[in-house]
């Protein structure tokens, strides 16, 4: 009889948490589609909200949005070396290697932003939804301080293809 296969983790061929993690990603699309036109309605909602709020509007926004995210996924090492359960998951000799300190994580983040942020200074972005004398009214002032964001709110199906593409992409 053959030995079961083993994965990075050590355990058998297919993780229950990978599996569960693909039921709940079929489970998400399929009640998506199903209520595709809920969503759409909350899509819009939280569009109109966004779109006043001084913070959102900032040229800056995205840039601070990615590091806070990619920060909360830094902590996801620290979380598998103290959470037992997840110590499974860990790859073998990654906990070994010295984690940077708080002050060290901050100088890193605000070097990884100056050139983000010196560019979201001086260049107009374009979002689909904005017309073009909008963008030539905003590339009259040299320095960019909000953005000219669309009236309308993205639909969920540019949404969802927005994200199959950058996962398809970038993963």
């Amino acid at each position: 009889m053959a030995a079961p296969s083993t994965t990075a983790c050590g355990k058998g061929s297919r993780p229950r948490v990978v599996v569960v993690l693909r039921v709940l990603c079929v489970l998400v699309l399929g009640t998506s589609f199903v209520c595709q036109t809920t969503l759409q309605e909350n899509i819009d909602s939280l569009w109109n909200y966004l779109r006043h709020q001084s913070l959102y509007q900032t040229v800056y926004f995205e840039t601070w949005f990615v590091v806070f995210v990619y920060s909360i996924i830094a902590l996801v090492p620290e979380a598998m070396a103290k959470v037992s359960y997840l110590s499974q998951y860990r790859i073998e000799g990654t906990s070994d290697k010295p984690r940077p300190s708080i002050p060290e994580l901050l100088l890193e983040g605000t070097l990884y932003m100056l050139p983000f942020a010196a560019l979201d200074t001086v260049m107009v972005k374009r979002f689909p939804g904005v017309s073009e004398d909008v963008l030539q009214l905003k590339r009259q002032d040299w320095v960019q301080r909000t953005r000219a964001l669309p009236e309308h709110a993205p639909t969920l199906g540019q949404m969802t293809w927005q994200i199959t593409a950058a996962l398809v992409i970038y993963d």
